[in-house]
């Protein structure tokens, strides 16, 4: 196995998953790329934790068997039905059986749609309102949205007499969330008042509609396959019955319990006829309930526990992977609840401790991945390799996974964060099994004193700035190889992620400290890009110029690229915290080359830019330097520089350049009174870039003059040029110009 992680590029974006708001935004391809290139087809791997069922359908579909843990009968439920593929026919035949049934001498369609009795005000037709609109602590809606067969969508609307009346004859809706808590069947006063609270997320008119499908469905004779496929449209329709749909939709992600000021109430049975598009038809993979295993081809053994109760087995794992979730107290609060009233009280068990949890912080988080690390430190083979991606990426969850980690004695291998996309990805070592490494007690003294060196060490390596997450990455990797993470037991554990964080702010917010902000408006240290307070010139590229230059070398060499093939190529060049973005590759290639024309997707170098075109271009320009040098009277001589001197002075000097690795020049001593960057018009936004980006490389180019190719052309090419007019003529086609500028003493 590897040491190092490879780049993986994702092969698609994180997949539309039911109730993917709350789950962690994997994007496809990252751990099938990673066991594909580190396991033999057919081996085993260990999911322990179960958070995101893309993993571990994407490694079984890979030819992997996985054994995934997972607790959540929710998010067990999602694994098992995404693993047998349903299709939309399939969902459409239970979800007709569903509209047919009886509810009185109604069909259960036409009684659902009755509670959003509404009326089209152009052409008076009476239909059902596709949804409402709250605001949070109102009795009533405040606008409705109208789709009229006849007359459209006519968008949101002022409320009609008619939806006050339909939902005025609802009713006081205390008996339906009654029954609502009563089917949880919770003993115990802390959980039925959480469930209580929860429940006020849905307003009377969704949860008398959802229960009244739910009390149907169960009455209903059906097989096991179609009873599996109306319960997951009816989980689909929990999680659009709350209130936690924002006004206007945004990106909803919810975390924690809370209504939004403003939040849209939608039509459930539309929903219901919605809801199969949620449920994503795919390749189906074996997925078999523990003990059961599944063939050696690759799928899914789900063991419905926690790790612990299930380990050891009779498994020969060769890894294990998993995606390490942040902490969301609306999901598991939600799950429990979402899972008692599907599937019974006896599934809400499991997840009773989550009603009864109101807060989830970092500590919390760090001592629940702990108990993960710890059981597969002692019960999985020696130095056995976890890959993790940790999604959603915050300073805290890095640190509190960091910890548990630590305090398990695995040892972090290598770790890449892509601050662009917000992910991370570790590989973890388990411990050999005599391994026992003493757990120290630093002060915080020492951890400052790592934390600040980790991170003045990383800068100086990069030569440029940084996002904070990734100085912050680099601090914790400094303190786990230093053993001073580990903490023996969880009240140390918690103590120990609050001296982390305390060493880390003071490092970072240091008066007058080694450090400081580039956008000292961000609110919080964890925003934006760090840098030096005093620089040192780099001995060295800054890492954009050493990037930039790999992907000239990449590119010249004639064949297509795609994004993540290039990624991929520069990934062993710039391994770990090094890890070119995705942002700055695009926008080299941008510069550099073009999309082919029979793929869009592929880049190719343009014809200009091939490395006999821009030496040809280079010497023209030397050229014409020469010849305007001496038109001007200058004595000129040189190449990089090209000198323009009088009287042994030099009065100009010209570096003609390809590229936008301009650090060469801008760090070392100027060689006349007026220095000039002579480069392509292309490269111009990427030099730009550079000069917001590093302040250091923007101080260094005070003074300096840019020039481009096709301005010293109109230069040279001028009558009126005048030694006087020069210094100003030189900075008339400025580096945020796309087009040339036509100059008018030159008309």
């Amino acid at each position: 196995m590897k040491t190092t992680l490879s780049y993986y590029p994702p092969t698609a974006p994180p997949a539309e998953l039911p109730l993917g708001r709350y789950l962690p935004p994997v994007p496809a391809g990252l751990a099938a790329g990673w066991l594909r290139e580190n396991l033999p087809p057919g081996a085993w791997v260990l999911d322990p934790l179960g958070a995101s069922p893309s993993l571990a359908l994407e490694a079984a579909a890979a030819g992997f068997r996985v054994m995934a843990v997972c607790n959540n009968p929710v998010l067990a439920f999602l694994l098992e039905t995404l693993a047998s593929a349903p299709s939309r026919a399939e969902f459409q035949s239970v979800l007709a059986d569903l509209a047919s049934a009886r509810r009185g001498d109604e069909r259960m369609e036409v009684y659902i749609n009755a509670l959003y009795a509404s009326q089209c005000p152009n052409c008076g037709l009476s239909l059902p309102a596709r949804s409402y609109l709250w605001k949070r602590g109102e009795a009533q809606p405040f606008a409705r949205q109208i789709v009229c067969p006849q007359c459209g969508d006519l968008g949101d609307l002022p409320l009609a007499e008619m939806d006050l009346t339909t939902l005025a004859a609802l009713g006081p809706d205390s008996l339906h969330r009654a029954r609502a808590v009563q089917r949880l069947n919770l003993d115990d006063t802390d959980a039925q008042e959480a469930a209580q609270e929860a429940l006020q997320t849905y307003l009377p008119r969704p949860l008398v509609t959802l229960f009244s499908l739910i009390n149907k469905a169960e009455g209903l004779s059906l097989t096991p396959r179609r009873r599996q496929l109306l319960q997951a449209l009816l989980l689909s329709l929990c999680d659009q019955a709350s209130a936690l749909w924002p006004v206007p939709a945004g990106r909803s992600r919810p975390r924690q319990i809370t209504l939004p000021a403003q939040f849209r109430e939608v039509n459930l049975w539309a929903a219901l006829e919605a809801a199969p598009d949620l449920w994503p038809g795919a390749v189906p993979v074996p997925c078999l309930r523990w003990p059961e295993l599944p063939p050696s081809s690759g799928g899914i053994t789900l063991v419905p526990a926690r790790l612990k109760s299930v380990l050891p087995v009779s498994i020969d794992f060769q890894a294990a992977a998993a995606v390490l979730p942040r902490p969301n107290q609306a999901f598991w609060t939600f799950s429990a609840i979402w899972a008692g009233w599907l599937w019974g009280a006896s599934a809400t068990q499991p997840l009773r401790t989550s009603l009864e949890r109101r807060r989830y912080d970092w500590a919390w988080h760090a001592a629940a991945l702990q108990r993960t690390f710890q059981a597969m430190s002692t019960h999985l083979p020696p130095k056995l390799p976890f890959f993790a991606l940790l999604p959603d990426l915050a300073p805290g969850f890095l640190s509190a996974a960091f910890l548990s980690a630590a305090s398990s004695r695995h040892t972090c291998l290598d770790l890449r964060v892509e601050p662009d996309t917000d992910l991370a990805q570790a590989l973890w070592r388990m411990p050999d099994a005599s391994s026992s490494a003493p757990v120290t007690s630093p002060t915080l003294a020492q951890l400052r004193s790592a934390v600040q060196t980790a991170v003045l060490a990383h800068l100086r390596e990069r030569a440029e700035p940084a996002p904070y997450i990734v100085l912050h990455a680099a601090a914790l990797q400094k303190l786990e190889k230093e053993s001073l993470l580990a903490a023996a037991d969880r009240k140390q554990l918690t103590s120990r992620l609050a001296e982390v964080q305390t060493s880390l702010s003071a490092v970072f917010q240091m008066e007058n400290g080694p450090l400081r902000r580039l956008d000292a408006a961000a609110p919080v240290i964890e925003g934006g890009l760090w840098w030096l307070s005093d620089p040192p010139i780099p001995e060295g590229e800054p890492l954009s110029d050493q990037i930039e230059r790999e992907v000239i070398r990449a590119l010249s060499g004639g064949q297509p690229w795609t994004l993540p093939a290039l990624h991929a190529a520069l990934a062993a060049r710039f391994a770990g915290l090094f890890s070119p973005s995705d942002e700055w590759l695009s926008a080299c290639l941008e510069s550099y080359a073009a999309p082919a024309p029979q793929n869009p997707l592929t880049w190719v170098i343009k014809a200009q830019e091939t490395p006999r075109e821009r030496q040809s271009s280079l010497r023209q320009a030397r050229a014409q330097l020469t010849r305007l040098g001496q038109r001007l009277g200058y004595q000129v001589s040189g190449s990089t520089p090209v000198l323009w001197s009088e009287h042994q002075q030099a009065e100009y000097a010209f570096y003609p350049f390809a590229s936008s690795i301009l650090s060469r020049h801008l760090f070392a001593p100027p060689a006349a009174r007026h220095n000039v960057l002579v480069f392509p018009a292309s490269r111009a936004l990427l030099i730009l870039r550079k000069l917001e980006f590093n302040p250091q490389l923007a101080q260094a180019a005070a003074g300096w003059h840019f020039l481009k190719l096709r301005h010293l052309r109109r230069l040279e090419q001028s009558p009126v040029v005048t030694r006087e007019s020069l210094p100003t003529l030189l900075d008339q086609d400025p580096l945020g110009w796309e087009e040339a500028v036509q100059m008018s003493m030159f008309d």
